[in-house]
């Protein structure tokens, strides 16, 4: 019985190092994790008019990150 309890205990310290691995891992600073593109993205809906287009460039993905956290 003794070697099972052994089992168990090192089961658990292997779980819990794994999920504080990912814990911490998952959360971060934003500021660490700013999308590096230097570009655009556009939607124009292949149409002539501009009106409508959305322009997206990087530090609006940036904002939305940082205001979603």
């Amino acid at each position: 019985m003794s070697e099972r309890k052994k089992t168990i205990r090192i089961n658990v310290i292997m779980v819990s190092v794994t999920l504080l691995v990912l814990l911490i891992s998952i959360t971060g600073n934003a500021k660490e994790k700013q999308f590096h593109s230097q570009g655009k993205i556009v939607f124009d809906n292949k149409t002539e008019d501009a009106a409508d287009d959305v322009i997206f460039d990087a530090g609006d993905f940036n904002r939305l990150a940082v205001i979603c956290q």
